[in-house]
Protein backbone atom coordinates (compact mmCIF):
# COMPACT_ATOMS: atom_id res chain seq x y z
CA UNK A 1 0.00 0.00 0.00
CA UNK A 2 2.83 2.39 0.89
CA UNK A 3 4.66 1.51 -2.33
CA UNK A 4 1.59 2.12 -4.49
CA UNK A 5 0.89 5.41 -2.71
CA UNK A 6 4.46 6.57 -3.35
CA UNK A 7 4.24 5.48 -6.98
CA UNK A 8 1.21 7.75 -7.40
CA UNK A 9 3.07 10.56 -5.58
CA UNK A 10 0.49 10.75 -2.79
CA UNK A 11 1.28 11.77 0.77
CA UNK A 12 -0.49 10.00 3.63
CA UNK A 13 -2.48 13.18 4.17
CA UNK A 14 -3.53 13.33 0.52
CA UNK A 15 -4.57 9.67 0.50
CA UNK A 16 -6.56 10.14 3.71
CA UNK A 17 -8.27 13.13 2.11
CA UNK A 18 -9.29 11.08 -0.95
CA UNK A 19 -10.36 8.04 1.04
CA UNK A 20 -12.31 10.12 3.56
CA UNK A 21 -10.62 8.97 6.75
CA UNK A 22 -8.20 10.32 9.33
CA UNK A 23 -4.52 10.41 8.42
CA UNK A 24 -3.67 8.27 11.46
CA UNK A 25 -5.86 5.55 9.97
CA UNK A 26 -3.67 5.46 6.85
CA UNK A 27 -0.56 5.34 9.06
CA UNK A 28 -2.03 2.44 11.01
CA UNK A 29 -2.79 0.51 7.81
CA UNK A 30 0.69 1.05 6.40
CA UNK A 31 2.43 0.15 9.65
CA UNK A 32 0.44 -3.05 10.00
CA UNK A 33 -1.31 -2.12 13.22
CA UNK A 34 -4.80 -2.06 11.77
CA UNK A 35 -6.58 -3.68 8.83
CA UNK A 36 -9.21 -1.93 6.72
CA UNK A 37 -12.75 -3.21 6.37
CA UNK A 38 -13.57 -4.83 3.03
CA UNK A 39 -15.44 -1.70 1.73
CA UNK A 40 -12.58 0.57 2.81
CA UNK A 41 -9.98 -1.76 1.23
CA UNK A 42 -11.96 -1.68 -2.02
CA UNK A 43 -11.98 2.12 -1.94
CA UNK A 44 -8.22 2.16 -1.34
CA UNK A 45 -7.71 -0.16 -4.31
CA UNK A 46 -9.73 2.17 -6.53
CA UNK A 47 -7.93 5.34 -5.43
CA UNK A 48 -4.48 3.73 -5.62
CA UNK A 49 -5.19 2.56 -9.16
CA UNK A 50 -4.82 -1.17 -8.54
CA UNK A 51 -5.53 -2.96 -11.87
CA UNK A 52 -8.71 -5.04 -11.93
CA UNK A 53 -6.83 -8.33 -12.38
CA UNK A 54 -4.68 -7.57 -9.29
CA UNK A 55 -7.43 -6.16 -7.11
CA UNK A 56 -8.35 -9.36 -5.23
CA UNK A 57 -4.69 -10.00 -4.40
CA UNK A 58 -4.41 -6.43 -3.09
CA UNK A 59 -7.56 -6.82 -0.99
CA UNK A 60 -6.30 -10.04 0.57
CA UNK A 61 -2.92 -8.48 1.32
CA UNK A 62 -4.45 -5.30 2.74
CA UNK A 63 -6.68 -7.25 5.11
CA UNK A 64 -4.08 -9.82 6.19
CA UNK A 65 -1.62 -9.29 9.06
CA UNK A 66 1.32 -7.30 7.67
CA UNK A 67 4.82 -8.53 8.38
CA UNK A 68 6.94 -5.85 9.93
CA UNK A 69 10.31 -5.27 8.27
CA UNK A 70 13.23 -4.67 10.56
CA UNK A 71 14.42 -1.08 10.55
CA UNK A 72 17.75 -0.29 8.95
CA UNK A 73 18.51 1.97 11.88
CA UNK A 74 20.50 0.50 14.78
CA UNK A 75 18.37 -0.85 17.60
CA UNK A 76 18.14 1.48 20.58
CA UNK A 77 20.12 0.44 23.64
CA UNK A 78 18.41 -0.76 26.80
CA UNK A 79 19.34 2.37 28.80
CA UNK A 80 17.92 4.55 26.01
CA UNK A 81 14.63 2.63 26.02
CA UNK A 82 14.43 2.80 29.82
CA UNK A 83 15.11 6.54 29.84
CA UNK A 84 12.64 7.19 27.02
CA UNK A 85 9.77 5.39 28.77
CA UNK A 86 10.44 7.23 32.03
CA UNK A 87 10.42 10.57 30.23
CA UNK A 88 7.30 9.60 28.28
CA UNK A 89 5.40 8.68 31.44
CA UNK A 90 6.46 11.73 33.41
CA UNK A 91 5.88 14.38 30.75
CA UNK A 92 2.68 12.97 29.24
CA UNK A 93 0.84 13.11 32.55
CA UNK A 94 1.22 16.89 32.45
CA UNK A 95 1.28 17.76 28.75
CA UNK A 96 -1.82 15.80 27.74
CA UNK A 97 -3.97 17.74 30.20
CA UNK A 98 -2.62 21.26 29.67
CA UNK A 99 -2.90 24.04 27.10
CA UNK A 100 -0.23 22.46 24.84
CA UNK A 101 -1.93 19.09 24.55
CA UNK A 102 -2.42 19.42 20.78
CA UNK A 103 1.34 19.81 20.23
CA UNK A 104 2.04 16.90 22.54
CA UNK A 105 -0.45 14.70 20.69
CA UNK A 106 1.29 15.61 17.43
CA UNK A 107 4.66 14.75 18.93
CA UNK A 108 3.42 11.36 20.12
CA UNK A 109 2.04 10.70 16.65
CA UNK A 110 5.48 11.39 15.17
CA UNK A 111 7.16 9.18 17.78
CA UNK A 112 4.69 6.30 17.55
CA UNK A 113 7.21 3.81 16.13
CA UNK A 114 9.63 4.69 18.92
CA UNK A 115 6.87 4.23 21.49
CA UNK A 116 6.06 0.83 20.05
CA UNK A 117 9.70 -0.26 20.11
CA UNK A 118 10.05 0.84 23.74
CA UNK A 119 6.85 -0.94 24.83
CA UNK A 120 7.86 -4.09 22.93
CA UNK A 121 11.11 -4.11 24.91
CA UNK A 122 9.29 -3.48 28.20
CA UNK A 123 6.75 -6.27 27.64
CA UNK A 124 9.12 -8.86 26.14
CA UNK A 125 8.82 -12.37 27.60
CA UNK A 126 12.59 -12.61 27.95
CA UNK A 127 15.16 -10.30 29.47
CA UNK A 128 16.42 -9.25 32.86
CA UNK A 129 14.44 -7.53 35.62
CA UNK A 130 10.98 -8.25 34.15
CA UNK A 131 9.10 -6.58 37.01
CA UNK A 132 11.00 -3.31 36.56
CA UNK A 133 10.58 -3.33 32.76
CA UNK A 134 6.89 -4.18 32.81
CA UNK A 135 6.08 -1.66 35.53
CA UNK A 136 7.80 1.04 33.49
CA UNK A 137 5.94 -0.02 30.34
CA UNK A 138 2.59 0.06 32.15
CA UNK A 139 3.32 3.54 33.51
CA UNK A 140 4.10 4.87 30.04
CA UNK A 141 1.18 3.16 28.27
CA UNK A 142 -1.18 4.47 30.97
CA UNK A 143 0.18 8.02 30.85
CA UNK A 144 -0.60 8.37 27.13
CA UNK A 145 -4.17 7.07 27.31
CA UNK A 146 -5.47 10.36 25.87
CA UNK A 147 -3.23 9.78 22.85
CA UNK A 148 -4.47 6.21 22.36
CA UNK A 149 -8.03 7.53 22.36
CA UNK A 150 -7.66 10.90 20.70
CA UNK A 151 -5.69 9.69 17.69
CA UNK A 152 -7.69 6.55 17.05
CA UNK A 153 -5.39 3.90 18.58
CA UNK A 154 -7.83 2.58 21.18
CA UNK A 155 -7.34 -1.06 20.19
CA UNK A 156 -3.56 -0.81 20.22
CA UNK A 157 -3.46 1.02 23.54
CA UNK A 158 -5.69 -1.55 25.19
CA UNK A 159 -3.59 -4.35 23.70
CA UNK A 160 -0.34 -2.98 25.12
CA UNK A 161 -1.86 -2.46 28.57
CA UNK A 162 -3.45 -5.89 28.71
CA UNK A 163 -0.21 -7.48 27.51
CA UNK A 164 1.61 -5.98 30.46
CA UNK A 165 -1.17 -6.88 32.91
CA UNK A 166 -1.19 -10.47 31.67
CA UNK A 167 2.59 -10.76 32.19
CA UNK A 168 2.22 -9.46 35.75
CA UNK A 169 -0.56 -11.96 36.51
CA UNK A 170 1.10 -14.92 34.85
CA UNK A 171 4.47 -14.58 36.59
CA UNK A 172 3.06 -13.02 39.78
CA UNK A 173 5.53 -10.16 39.40
CA UNK A 174 6.14 -7.67 42.19
CA UNK A 175 4.78 -4.60 40.42
CA UNK A 176 3.64 -1.55 42.40
CA UNK A 177 -0.10 -2.06 43.08
CA UNK A 178 -0.83 1.59 42.24
CA UNK A 179 0.76 1.16 38.78
CA UNK A 180 -1.25 -2.01 38.15
CA UNK A 181 -4.49 -0.36 39.31
CA UNK A 182 -3.91 2.60 36.97
CA UNK A 183 -3.18 0.28 34.04
CA UNK A 184 -6.38 -1.68 34.74
CA UNK A 185 -8.35 1.57 34.84
CA UNK A 186 -6.87 2.82 31.54
CA UNK A 187 -7.40 -0.50 29.80
CA UNK A 188 -10.99 -0.52 31.05
CA UNK A 189 -11.52 3.01 29.74
CA UNK A 190 -10.21 2.10 26.29
CA UNK A 191 -12.34 -1.06 26.24
CA UNK A 192 -15.36 1.09 27.11
CA UNK A 193 -14.66 3.41 24.19
CA UNK A 194 -14.41 0.38 21.91
CA UNK A 195 -17.85 -0.72 23.24
CA UNK A 196 -16.39 -3.91 24.74
CA UNK A 197 -18.58 -3.60 27.82
CA UNK A 198 -17.91 -7.01 29.33
CA UNK A 199 -14.14 -6.63 29.26
CA UNK A 200 -14.35 -3.02 30.41
CA UNK A 201 -16.42 -3.95 33.45
CA UNK A 202 -14.02 -6.72 34.50
CA UNK A 203 -10.97 -4.46 34.25
CA UNK A 204 -12.61 -1.53 36.02
CA UNK A 205 -14.03 -3.54 38.90
CA UNK A 206 -10.61 -5.04 39.54
CA UNK A 207 -9.09 -1.55 39.44
CA UNK A 208 -11.58 -0.10 41.93
CA UNK A 209 -11.06 -3.01 44.32
CA UNK A 210 -7.29 -2.54 44.20
CA UNK A 211 -7.54 1.22 44.70
CA UNK A 212 -9.88 0.74 47.68
CA UNK A 213 -7.36 -1.65 49.24
CA UNK A 214 -4.62 0.94 48.75
CA UNK A 215 -6.78 3.78 50.07
CA UNK A 216 -5.97 5.68 46.85
CA UNK A 217 -8.94 8.02 46.49
CA UNK A 218 -7.56 9.85 43.45
CA UNK A 219 -7.00 6.66 41.47
CA UNK A 220 -10.33 5.22 42.55
CA UNK A 221 -12.19 8.22 41.14
CA UNK A 222 -10.76 7.57 37.66
CA UNK A 223 -12.14 4.03 37.65
CA UNK A 224 -15.48 5.14 39.14
CA UNK A 225 -15.78 7.81 36.46
CA UNK A 226 -15.37 5.22 33.71
CA UNK A 227 -17.79 2.82 35.40
CA UNK A 228 -20.32 5.65 35.35
CA UNK A 229 -19.71 6.22 31.63
CA UNK A 230 -20.05 2.49 31.01
CA UNK A 231 -23.41 2.47 32.82
CA UNK A 232 -24.53 5.38 30.62
CA UNK A 233 -23.58 3.38 27.53
CA UNK A 234 -25.64 0.47 28.83
CA UNK A 235 -28.60 2.77 29.58
CA UNK A 236 -28.48 2.12 33.34
CA UNK A 237 -29.33 5.58 34.68
CA UNK A 238 -29.38 4.58 38.36
CA UNK A 239 -25.93 2.96 38.31
CA UNK A 240 -24.53 5.83 36.23
CA UNK A 241 -25.79 8.41 38.73
CA UNK A 242 -24.47 6.42 41.69
CA UNK A 243 -20.97 6.04 40.24
CA UNK A 244 -20.67 9.65 39.09
CA UNK A 245 -22.09 11.12 42.33
CA UNK A 246 -19.60 9.13 44.42
CA UNK A 247 -16.84 10.19 42.05
CA UNK A 248 -17.85 13.88 42.23
CA UNK A 249 -18.03 13.84 46.04
CA UNK A 250 -14.55 12.31 46.32
CA UNK A 251 -13.03 14.70 43.77
CA UNK A 252 -14.43 17.76 45.55
CA UNK A 253 -12.63 16.64 48.72
CA UNK A 254 -9.36 16.32 46.78
CA UNK A 255 -9.44 19.98 45.72
CA UNK A 256 -8.82 19.12 42.07
CA UNK A 257 -11.03 21.43 39.99
CA UNK A 258 -10.04 19.84 36.67
CA UNK A 259 -11.30 16.47 37.93
CA UNK A 260 -14.42 18.02 39.43
CA UNK A 261 -15.22 19.40 35.96
CA UNK A 262 -14.89 15.94 34.41
CA UNK A 263 -17.17 14.44 37.07
CA UNK A 264 -19.76 17.13 36.40
CA UNK A 265 -19.63 16.16 32.72
CA UNK A 266 -20.23 12.53 33.62
CA UNK A 267 -23.05 13.35 35.97
CA UNK A 268 -24.60 15.58 33.31
CA UNK A 269 -24.74 12.61 30.92
CA UNK A 270 -26.29 10.48 33.67
CA UNK A 271 -29.00 13.13 34.07
CA UNK A 272 -29.64 12.99 30.32
CA UNK A 273 -30.19 9.23 30.50
CA UNK A 274 -32.72 9.88 33.29
CA UNK A 275 -34.46 12.52 31.18
CA UNK A 276 -33.56 15.45 33.46
CA UNK A 277 -32.31 17.74 30.70
CA UNK A 278 -32.32 21.08 32.51
CA UNK A 279 -30.45 19.57 35.45
CA UNK A 280 -27.97 18.08 32.98
CA UNK A 281 -27.44 21.47 31.34
CA UNK A 282 -26.71 22.98 34.76
CA UNK A 283 -24.02 20.35 35.36
CA UNK A 284 -22.31 21.09 32.03
CA UNK A 285 -22.50 24.85 32.59
CA UNK A 286 -20.89 24.45 36.01
CA UNK A 287 -18.17 22.36 34.40
CA UNK A 288 -17.53 25.02 31.75
CA UNK A 289 -17.29 27.70 34.43
CA UNK A 290 -14.49 25.73 36.12
CA UNK A 291 -12.72 24.93 32.85
CA UNK A 292 -12.51 28.58 31.74
CA UNK A 293 -9.49 29.01 34.01
CA UNK A 294 -7.82 25.64 33.33
CA UNK A 295 -6.96 25.75 29.59
CA UNK A 296 -7.90 22.12 28.93
CA UNK A 297 -9.47 22.16 25.44
CA UNK A 298 -10.52 18.52 25.42
CA UNK A 299 -12.41 18.73 28.73
CA UNK A 300 -14.00 21.99 27.54
CA UNK A 301 -15.05 20.28 24.31
CA UNK A 302 -16.60 17.43 26.31
CA UNK A 303 -18.60 19.91 28.40
CA UNK A 304 -19.77 21.81 25.31
CA UNK A 305 -20.76 18.54 23.65
CA UNK A 306 -22.76 17.57 26.73
CA UNK A 307 -24.43 20.97 26.93
CA UNK A 308 -25.38 20.77 23.26
CA UNK A 309 -26.79 17.28 23.77
CA UNK A 310 -28.87 18.41 26.77
CA UNK A 311 -30.30 21.39 24.87
CA UNK A 312 -31.00 19.21 21.84
CA UNK A 313 -32.93 16.72 23.96
CA UNK A 314 -34.86 19.65 25.47
CA UNK A 315 -35.79 20.78 21.98
CA UNK A 316 -33.85 24.04 22.40
CA UNK A 317 -32.21 23.82 18.98
CA UNK A 318 -30.95 27.40 18.85
CA UNK A 319 -29.02 26.84 22.09
CA UNK A 320 -27.82 23.37 21.08
CA UNK A 321 -26.29 24.40 17.75
CA UNK A 322 -23.55 26.82 18.96
CA UNK A 323 -22.50 24.48 21.78
CA UNK A 324 -22.16 21.50 19.44
CA UNK A 325 -20.45 23.60 16.78
CA UNK A 326 -17.88 24.87 19.30
CA UNK A 327 -17.27 21.33 20.59
CA UNK A 328 -16.78 20.09 17.03
CA UNK A 329 -14.20 22.79 16.31
CA UNK A 330 -12.19 21.94 19.45
CA UNK A 331 -12.27 18.19 18.82
CA UNK A 332 -11.15 18.73 15.23
CA UNK A 333 -8.30 20.99 16.32
CA UNK A 334 -7.11 18.14 18.57
CA UNK A 335 -7.68 15.67 15.70
CA UNK A 336 -9.89 13.66 18.05
CA UNK A 337 -11.71 11.60 15.42
CA UNK A 338 -14.06 9.71 17.73
CA UNK A 339 -15.56 12.81 19.28
CA UNK A 340 -15.66 14.63 15.94
CA UNK A 341 -17.83 11.77 14.64
CA UNK A 342 -20.11 11.93 17.68
CA UNK A 343 -20.57 15.68 17.22
CA UNK A 344 -21.46 15.11 13.56
CA UNK A 345 -24.06 12.57 14.70
CA UNK A 346 -25.75 15.12 16.95
CA UNK A 347 -25.60 17.91 14.38
CA UNK A 348 -27.25 15.57 11.89
CA UNK A 349 -29.95 14.89 14.47
CA UNK A 350 -30.37 18.62 15.05
CA UNK A 351 -30.93 19.27 11.34
CA UNK A 352 -33.41 16.42 11.09
CA UNK A 353 -35.37 17.56 14.14
CA UNK A 354 -35.40 21.09 12.77
CA UNK A 355 -37.29 19.81 9.72
CA UNK A 356 -39.43 17.04 11.19
CA UNK A 357 -40.54 18.92 14.30
CA UNK A 358 -40.31 22.58 13.35
CA UNK A 359 -41.17 22.06 9.66
CA UNK A 360 -38.08 23.95 8.47
CA UNK A 361 -36.53 23.77 4.99
CA UNK A 362 -36.49 20.13 3.84
CA UNK A 363 -33.00 20.58 2.38
CA UNK A 364 -31.71 20.22 5.94
CA UNK A 365 -32.56 16.52 5.73
CA UNK A 366 -30.05 16.04 2.92
CA UNK A 367 -27.43 17.88 4.98
CA UNK A 368 -28.31 15.61 7.92
CA UNK A 369 -27.81 12.57 5.69
CA UNK A 370 -24.36 13.85 4.70
CA UNK A 371 -23.30 14.41 8.32
CA UNK A 372 -24.58 10.97 9.36
CA UNK A 373 -22.75 9.36 6.45
CA UNK A 374 -19.53 11.18 7.37
CA UNK A 375 -19.88 10.14 11.01
CA UNK A 376 -20.54 6.52 10.07
CA UNK A 377 -17.40 6.45 7.91
CA UNK A 378 -15.18 7.93 10.64
CA UNK A 379 -16.48 5.54 13.31
CA UNK A 380 -16.19 2.59 10.93
CA UNK A 381 -12.49 3.24 10.33
CA UNK A 382 -11.95 3.20 14.10
CA UNK A 383 -14.07 0.09 14.71
CA UNK A 384 -16.40 1.96 17.10
CA UNK A 385 -20.18 1.71 17.35
CA UNK A 386 -22.82 4.06 18.70
CA UNK A 387 -24.44 2.93 21.92
CA UNK A 388 -27.77 1.11 21.43
CA UNK A 389 -29.95 4.02 22.56
CA UNK A 390 -28.25 6.56 20.28
CA UNK A 391 -28.32 4.16 17.35
CA UNK A 392 -32.05 3.50 17.84
CA UNK A 393 -32.74 7.24 18.01
CA UNK A 394 -30.77 7.93 14.86
CA UNK A 395 -32.41 5.06 12.98
CA UNK A 396 -35.87 6.39 13.83
CA UNK A 397 -34.94 9.83 12.48
CA UNK A 398 -33.37 8.28 9.39
CA UNK A 399 -36.56 6.36 8.65
CA UNK A 400 -38.64 9.54 8.86
CA UNK A 401 -36.15 11.53 6.79
CA UNK A 402 -36.05 8.86 4.06
CA UNK A 403 -39.82 8.97 3.75
CA UNK A 404 -39.79 12.77 3.60
CA UNK A 405 -37.23 13.24 0.80
CA UNK A 406 -37.34 9.84 -0.88
CA UNK A 407 -35.05 6.84 -0.27
CA UNK A 408 -32.83 7.32 -3.34
CA UNK A 409 -32.18 11.03 -2.77
CA UNK A 410 -31.54 10.48 0.93
CA UNK A 411 -29.10 7.63 0.19
CA UNK A 412 -27.22 9.80 -2.30
CA UNK A 413 -26.70 12.36 0.45
CA UNK A 414 -25.57 9.67 2.88
CA UNK A 415 -23.09 8.23 0.36
CA UNK A 416 -21.75 11.70 -0.38
CA UNK A 417 -21.07 12.14 3.35
CA UNK A 418 -19.08 8.90 3.46
CA UNK A 419 -16.65 10.29 0.88
CA UNK A 420 -15.81 13.37 2.98
CA UNK A 421 -12.55 13.62 4.86
CA UNK A 422 -12.74 14.61 8.51
CA UNK A 423 -11.81 18.21 7.64
CA UNK A 424 -14.41 18.38 4.87
CA UNK A 425 -17.10 16.97 7.15
CA UNK A 426 -16.31 19.57 9.82
CA UNK A 427 -16.52 22.38 7.28
CA UNK A 428 -19.79 21.00 5.91
CA UNK A 429 -21.26 20.86 9.42
CA UNK A 430 -20.14 24.37 10.34
CA UNK A 431 -21.42 25.97 7.13
CA UNK A 432 -24.74 24.15 7.44
CA UNK A 433 -25.37 25.11 11.05
CA UNK A 434 -23.91 28.63 11.21
CA UNK A 435 -26.32 30.46 8.88
CA UNK A 436 -29.20 29.48 11.14
CA UNK A 437 -27.56 31.34 14.03
CA UNK A 438 -27.23 34.68 12.32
Amino acid sequence: MRRQRSFRDLTQEALAEEVGCAVQTIRAFENGWRRPSRPLAERLALILGIPAHEREVFLQAARAPISRVASAEPAPTIPALDSYLRELAEQSRQQLYGPDQQHWLDRLDRELERIRAALAWAFADTGSQPAVRIELGLQAATAIERFWHGRGYQTEGQRWLEQGIELVDRAKLDVAPAVLAAALSSAGWLAKIRTDSVRSMALLQRSVALYRTLGDVLGMTDALDTLGDLAIFEGDAIAATWFHEECLTLRRTLGRPELVALSLNGLGHAEIVRGYYERAAERFLESLQILRTLQDPRSSALALHGLGLARLRQGSLQEAAPALSAALALFHTLDNTVDVALCLELLGELLAVRVLVEEADGRDLLDAARLWGASEQLLETLGINLNPAELARRNALVTSARMRVGPAIFQDGWNAGRTLSQAEAVIAAQTTITPQQE
